[in-house]
């Protein structure tokens, strides 16, 4: 986790990564990303779709009962501007969304001619780093979100699935499944 101050507030900001794609300030849910991949044999190619959203300058509301119940969301607005200074805050949200996505790009092009196994500990390493295991989390088990269970992430898999450990004592892999 990394934690920092603003040049316009003391805000401790602790940003975290929840398995499998979302991106957090302080608990809340800032940015979401979904990747699609493909290997295409007959032309020897893979091709990724990256889908990044930020809520640079509104958190919409989130229920926080029912069959929609989900995470607090946040926006970087939030951390990163002055209340004196909204023009100031808002392009500091813009160069940092610009930073994301150049980030992004530059690890692409680093990875993109290793080895699958290797690329995929390179996303396990760098995924590791942000993430909370031990911390106990909330694990909606059914599609209507009617049923919660706690579970305690231990570790993500060599094939993107998430190891955690249950109240039980019993160690179970994650696909698809959604953490709160």
């Amino acid at each position: 986790s990394s934690s920092s101050s603003s040049s316009s507030s003391s805000l401790e900001k602790k940003v975290t990564v929840k398995w499998p794609n979302d991106v957090l300030i302080n608990g809340g849910k800032v940015a979401g990303i979904l990747i699609e991949s493909e290997y295409v044999p007959s032309e020897r190619c893979s091709w990724f779709l990256v889908g990044i959203g930020i809520n640079v300058a509104h958190a919409p509301p989130i229920d926080s009962e029912g069959r929609n119940k989900g995470r607090i969301s946040s926006c970087l607005f939030d951390y990163i501007s002055s209340l004196e200074n909204e023009e100031e805050g808002v392009t500091q949200s813009k160069e940092l969304v610009t930073q994301i996505v150049n980030t992004l790009s530059e690890w692409i092009d680093t990875t993109q001619h290793l080895e699958k196994d290797v690329a995929s500990e390179c996303v396990i390493t760098e995924w590791s780093q942000w993430a909370e295991f031990g911390k106990e989390v909330i694990l909606r088990d059914e599609p209507t979100g009617s049923s919660y269970a706690s579970v305690k992430p231990i570790r993500v898999e060599p094939d993107g699935r998430l190891r955690v450990l249950r109240r039980d004592g019993k160690e179970v892999l994650l696909c698809t499944e959604y953490l709160f």
